[in-house]
């Protein structure tokens, strides 16, 4: 299982149109009225230091994703979202994961968040909302999931070689992710302390 954006074909919204309802607010609280609504395909959206219109505030505005997610195979599946927001995502009204931070609940740079292993069911419908909201620096907001494959490391090299047969050059950038390494982040990995690589008590 491996992280992917969800494709516009798996979100639904009002009884079977294409992509996810957004709702905008001008606060990143959701108070007052729905300034504007906007559907979009999948949900890959960075306005960096702006907000999402020049009349709204760029540190004070939320946003709330909502609709339906259609599997395209049954098992396991782990949902989740890259964001610098306080963020929160549901699925059938449930909440499955948030941004619990020591600021505001809201991160100063992108991070991924993911569930734990979910059971879907291939063209079953699942509601889905996912509600952010920003309050300062950078904005940005990734929906993504990971799908169930029967060989994930066979199906990525085969991936990877059909990609590469198509192309005159092949630039291979390998390295650590950063929603693993970054100073003074809130990661509990084998070998990571709070964002720094480290051996066996000792940093690096």
């Amino acid at each position: 299982m491996y992280q992917l954006f969800i494709p516009s074909s798996a979100l639904t919204h009002n009884d079977n149109q294409a992509g996810l309802q957004a709702d905008f607010y001008a606060t990143h609280d959701h108070a007052g009225p729905v300034l504007f609504s906007e559907v979009f395909d999948s949900i890959d959206i960075g306005w960096n230091e702006s907000a999402p219109r020049d009349d709204m505030d760029d540190d004070d505005f939320g946003v709330i994703w909502s609709g339906e997610i259609k599997p395209v195979k049954s098992g396991f599946h782990r949902l989740g979202f890259i964001t610098t927001c306080k963020t929160d995502l549901y699925l059938d009204d449930s909440l499955i994961i948030n941004t619990p931070y020591h600021f505001r609940d809201e991160y100063g740079d992108p991070r991924l968040k993911k569930s734990g292993p979910i059971y879907l069911e291939a063209n079953k419908r699942y509601k889905i909302r996912l509600v952010a909201g920003e309050t300062y620096g950078i904005a940005g907001v990734e929906l993504v999931w990971s799908v169930p494959r029967d060989n994930p490391a066979l199906e990525l090299k085969n991936e990877a070689l059909e990609v590469a047969k198509k192309s005159d050059i092949v630039i291979l950038c390998m390295g650590l992710s950063a929603s693993v390494e970054g100073e003074e982040m809130d990661v509990e990995l084998e070998g990571f302390y709070k964002g720094w690589s480290c051996l066996p008590d000792k940093r690096i």
